[in-house]
């Protein structure tokens, strides 16, 4: 289990779970769609106001129901929530990243291991 900051508080999410991963990817892409989409003729205070909404469910369906609440309190405030998400998912991807740097230097390492004389005639 890693800990993560978002909005000044701590929470902690498990990345190298693959359920967990799964919720994190499937959530991050319906905060995606919800940036990318939004009916003809939409306000940009109603544009924000669903995406922030997408954000705040991606905090409730991946760290528990009433998280979004306790880290981002009663108000929505666009920006905090936005700098929240994107430190969140900055961190995650981060610690997967570096990871998996590390698994891939390991197979790069097993993979650059030379040839003996058999094996090179071989090709």
């Amino acid at each position: 289990m890693e800990r993560f900051t978002v909005n000044g508080k701590e929470v902690e999410f498990d990345p190298f779970d693959l359920d967990a991963m799964e919720a994190y990817m499937d959530g991050a892409a319906l905060v995606e769609e919800q940036r990318k989409a939004g009916p003809d003729g939409e306000s940009p205070v109603d544009a924000l106001r669903r995406l922030c909404g997408a954000i705040l469910d991606f905090f409730d369906d991946l760290l528990g129901e009433g998280k979004a609440l306790e880290l981002f309190g009663q108000r929505v405030n666009a920006k905090d929530i936005f700098e929240g998400y994107r430190a969140f998912t900055g961190q995650v991807n981060g610690c997967i990243s570096g990871y998996s740097k590390e698994l891939n230097g390991g197979a790069q390492a097993a993979a650059v291991v030379p040839l003996n004389r058999a094996q090179r005639r071989r090709k």
